[in-house]
This record gives structure tokens, sequence and C-alpha cells, in this order.
């Protein structure tokens, strides 16, 4: 099973982050709410879901049945959202390969240009 390297450095089952980042994309567009409220509940476990946001979270697996959140799920939505309040945005949750990085906007080393 491939891991994957979470900008935080920890390191999860490739399919696993694939599966929640995908369901996070869904959450987003179809309960900005629900998906507000998650990544809350990731910060501080003492955060209590509004209305049915917690039943939604639920039945998307993102939430377990007891209302607790996942080590797993919590690290995905910790590095996967931005910004605060209205302003947050799903971003890619990855620890940048630094190849790719250097590759995509090429970098000088001893006076000559690569990338």
């Amino acid at each position: 099973m491939e891991t994957v390297t979470l900008k935080d450095g920890t390191e999860l089952p490739g399919e696993a982050v694939d599966s929640l980042f995908r369901r996070l994309q869904t959450l987003a567009a179809d309960n900005p709410v629900a998906f507000c409220g998650l990544r809350e509940k990731c910060r501080n476990s003492g955060f209590c879901f509004l209305g049915d946001t917690g039943e939604a979270l639920k039945e998307r697996a993102l939430v377990e049945q007891d209302g607790s959140i996942s080590e797993v799920t919590r690290s995905v939505v910790l590095n996967a959202v931005e910004g605060e309040l209205l302003e947050i945005k799903l971003v890619s949750p990855l620890q940048p390969d630094p190849e790719q990085t250097v590759a995509a906007r090429g970098f000088k080393l001893f006076g000559a240009v690569y990338g």
C-alpha cells in the first residue's frame, strides 16, 4: 500500500487520503455549513455541530457514529483546509514534491538556471 506525506509530515495510506479528499470536495460544494463545522470540530473536539450537520457528516463517513473524528480524517482536514470563517478553501493536503516544485519554477545554482 502506497503512503503519502501530508503537509505536516504525517504519513497516511494514499487510498485513504484520496477517498477522504474526494468526500471533502463533495461536502464543500453540497453542504458548506457542514464543511465549516467539520473543520471546526477537527480544530476543537468540544465544538458542537449546528442542526443536522453532524448527521450529514456521519452519512458521508467523515464523522464516527459517536460524533468523534478519526485521526486520519482529522489529519487530512487540517492539512487540506486553509483560511478562516467564510474564507476557507480546500487545497491539496499533500506535502509538495520538492523535485516537482523546483522543476516547475526553475532554480539558479552557481550562476546556471535549471528547470
